[in-house]
């Protein structure tokens, strides 16, 4: 038997699990962000380095904690914290690049790829609030 199906029998779904596409986007970038903050550039920018960090791994974190909530309020929470956490690290990253830490190329990626997670995010929380307060 396989996980998915596995974890089917065990939540008692109707379908196979299936990952959210915006959680595989937010935990590659989050990986991209966190390798780009490992560059020499950043051993003298440690609180930047930290915080962006802290913020680009709260974003597919969140996300995945929504996963595990059944109600959509209770869920959309953990969007909207996810949706902050990605408009913080856009800020870092752009504050990164005009002192010369954060290559251009490499911080306009990112903030290109936050930027999708946060459009995405925002067109399932319209979905899930339509849908009202439970989720099935």
């Amino acid at each position: 038997m396989d996980l998915a199906f596995n974890l089917k029998m065990i939540v008692g779904m109707n379908k196979p699990f299936q990952p959210l596409r915006v959680l595989e986007l937010a935990k590659q970038t989050a990986e991209d962000v966190y390798l780009l903050t490992g560059d020499r550039r950043f051993e003298r920018e440690s609180t930047l380095k930290n915080q962006l960090r802290r913020a680009v791994l709260s974003v597919p974190s969140n996300i995945a904690e929504e996963e595990g909530r059944r109600y959509s309020q209770e869920g959309i929470r953990f969007f909207k914290i996810a949706i902050a956490s990605a408009e913080e690290a856009k800020i870092q990253l752009s504050l990164g690049t005009r002192i010369g830490i954060v290559p251009p190329d490499k911080a306009n990626k990112a903030i290109g790829d936050l930027s999708s997670v946060c459009r995405m995010l925002n067109k399932l929380i319209s979905s899930r609030t339509s849908r009202g307060t439970k989720l099935e």
